[in-house]
């Protein structure tokens, strides 16, 4: 389905959302205090993005990653000139303890792989493909309670026995499932609330299992097909799963952790229809480096662009941050704001850098509307946010109210809390 098009970009066609129905893996234990239903309207169909995350970046433990390196790595005490200028902005190192107990994490997991005939599951049916890790997602029923769960069922080939040997035979991946597990763990540990309920991981001859509780709801781009269309009554029911979200990342960013890969289909939903919970998945591209360099993770719509610019370093936080203003949209209008931030990809980039966002919600039209633009119906206060959030300038960008901002006064920045669309009686 090809997507509404402003005419300054009459070249930038066929945004690539594709309706999707699968299930996603979740477990619910927030409270509903900040929720409202996303209810009433018609269902406004999406198509959906299927892009691939940029292949050939490291993550949390590489030595490629300034500040994360290898000590075993023979070039380990000399220096790049991409640390190097790290160091000159004085952003602070990675947060060591933190790097030190994902990898624990990891190398446990890792040791307390079950056979899969010890799992009481059995197959149900295949929900999606997993194709950047050779695998398909499955439902599985436990055969014990008659529950359902969730099994990402990757080939043992490409999972290797354990993170340290998935680096080496699988050095250039862009995903690290091992990771993934190990940041979750992790999470779990410091009662992080916003994440999947992980219930191990097991194996067969051919494949390993990494077991985990169903999301009911599916994800955030499914949700995206449902309620008002954009305008007030869609800002209002919307509003507190994006307090949800955003207060999500703000503790995620406080235990140490940059996710680099959020998006709609990596936020699932949970609960009730009246309620939904929220869950952050696939931390496969995560770091515990608040800086990195050379490395722009994440789907082609949702990366910031100094993540593109090459031997500059970057605050993962605020690329973050900047994907989150992607996901805001989204929901927002029901599209995306554009197919690609790499300089020249798309038009619709290409002008929101020349002129500004706002500039751009004004002759970017709602899709299937009457030739209405974007600016007629999103309130003031939520362009706001979504121009803090998308600011192309990562040192203009609104940051999430973490505490690393709010301990360091050379460095005062505005927070999304400031902003008054959040605060909204709901």
């Amino acid at each position: 389905m090809a997507m509404q098009v402003p005419e300054v970009c009459s070249l930038c066609v066929s945004a690539s959302f594709e309706s999707s129905a699968e299930a996603r893996h979740v477990d619910a234990r927030i409270s509903p205090v900040l929720l409202v239903s996303m209810s009433g309207g018609n269902p406004h169909k999406l198509t959906k993005e299927y892009e691939e995350s940029e292949e050939g970046s490291t993550v949390l433990g590489s030595p490629k990653i300034a500040g994360t390196r290898n000590t075993n790595d023979p070039d380990f005490n000399s220096q790049s000139s991409c640390e190097s200028e790290v160091q000159q902005v004085g952003w602070e190192v990675p947060i060591l303890p933190v790097c030190t107990e994902v990898v624990s994490q990891m190398a446990q997991v890792a040791k307390q792989v079950r056979p899969l005939s010890s799992s009481g599951l059995e197959f149900v049916a295949r929900l999606q493909d997993a194709r950047q890790n050779h695998g398909t997602v499955d439902l599985m029923q436990s055969l014990n309670n008659g529950s359902f769960v969730v099994a990402k069922r990757m080939p043992n080939w490409w999972m290797a026995m354990d993170d340290d040997e998935f680096q080496k035979q699988h050095s250039n991946s862009a995903e690290r499932p091992w990771l993934d597990i190990g940041v979750i763990k992790y999470l779990e540990s410091r009662n992080f609330p916003y994440v999947c309920k992980a219930h191990g991981v097991f194996r067969d001859a051919q494949f390993t299992y990494v077991i985990s509780s169903l999301a009911e709801q599916g994800d955030l781009f499914k949700w995206c097909n449902q309620g008002p269309l954009p305008g007030p009554e869609r800002e209002h029911a919307l509003r507190p799963v994006v307090c949800q979200l955003l207060h999500a990342v703000q503790m995620l960013h406080d235990l140490g952790i940059a996710h680099r890969d959020l998006s709609l289909e990596n936020i699932l939903l949970t609960g009730g229809q009246e309620f939904p919970q929220i869950k952050i998945v696939d931390f496969s591209m995560a770091t515990c480096s608040r800086q990195c360099c050379n490395e722009p993770c994440g789907k082609k719509s949702y990366k910031a662009p100094e993540t593109l610019v090459v031997d500059k370093p970057y605050d993962t936080f605020l690329t973050d941050s900047f994907a989150l203003g992607v996901v805001l949209f989204a929901i927002g209008a029901q599209d995306y704001p554009w197919l690609s931030t790499a300089k020249g990809d798309c038009k619709m980039f290409d002008y929101t850098v020349k002129h500004g966002l706002q500039a751009y919600l004004a002759v970017r039209k709602v899709r299937k509307s009457k030739g209405e633009r974007l600016n007629h119906v999103f309130s003031k206060e939520f362009a706001n946010l979504l121009e803090g959030l998308l600011c192309m300038d990562p040192d203009g960008r609104f940051t999430l109210g973490e505490q690393c901002w709010s301990t360091d006064f050379s460095r005062l920045r505005t927070s999304v809390w400031d902003m008054p669309w959040l605060h909204v009686h709901v």
